[in-house]
């Protein structure tokens, strides 16, 4: 469970948040809507642990994690996973490179049998040893996706995903976000300006509106 309590935020002097609670239960996948600036990404960045509340706190599953400007859980220790709107990947690492970049804390035996589990499950076995820069907007997406997913978070947070994507490489990774969340017990929340992307993924739809967190249905 996540939950955000008396959250306020502001960035360069502007509100993003005011006073916002909520809570997100365990395994439930959520949509973040709202118009460009009004602090989707925010969102997902005070959940994530690389931004702080100015006041308020952030628990996940009971642990206190962020409170009033402070982060008391760094984000690698959160089990949280951030796919970004643009894929940061690490350019001088193959894809193979990239993704054990997140497995470092595994025995190396280990850490091989679950690169080529995250590699089968996301369709990227073939890209193994292709390097970011030589991969199509959609291929970068997929192997961002792959890296996020190593770790095994607990909750998955994605930025837009599908944004800038070709249909068909949008259809693609649609379906293999669809797969993900269905086949896992991971919380999801999943940030988007498309409403039919909305339906697709996620049960709970929230739009971010005059420095408030709305529930639109649920």
């Amino acid at each position: 469970m996540i939950s955000l309590n008396c959250i306020t935020k502001s960035l360069a002097r502007k509100t993003i948040f005011d006073d916002v609670s909520l809570t997100i239960e365990t395994g439930t996948h959520v949509a973040i809507t709202g118009p460009s600036g009004c602090g989707k990404t925010t969102f997902l960045r005070l959940i994530a642990g690389l931004d702080t509340p100015d006041r308020g706190d952030i628990r996940i599953e009971s642990k206190l994690t962020s409170q009033s400007g402070r982060t008391l859980v760094p984000p690698h220790q959160r089990q949280v996973g951030f796919v970004f709107q643009a894929s940061a990947l690490w350019p001088h690492m193959n894809v193979v490179q990239n993704i054990l970049f997140g497995l470092q804390q595994l025995p190396k035996s280990d850490a091989a049998e679950h690169l080529n589990r995250i590699l089968s499950e996301t369709g990227t076995t073939h890209l193994a040893k292709r390097m970011p820069g030589t991969l199509s907007g959609g291929e970068q997406r997929r192997v961002a996706v792959a890296r996020t997913l190593a770790p095994e978070p607990r909750i998955l947070l994605m930025d837009e995903p599908l944004t800038d994507l070709d249909s068909v490489a949008k259809t693609e990774l649609a379906e293999l976000i669809k797969s993900i969340v269905q086949n896992s017990k991971m919380t999801l929340i999943f940030v988007t300006h498309d409403l039919k992307e909305v339906s697709h993924f996620c049960d709970r739809n929230y739009v971010i509106k005059g420095a408030k967190v709305i529930a639109l249905n649920g």
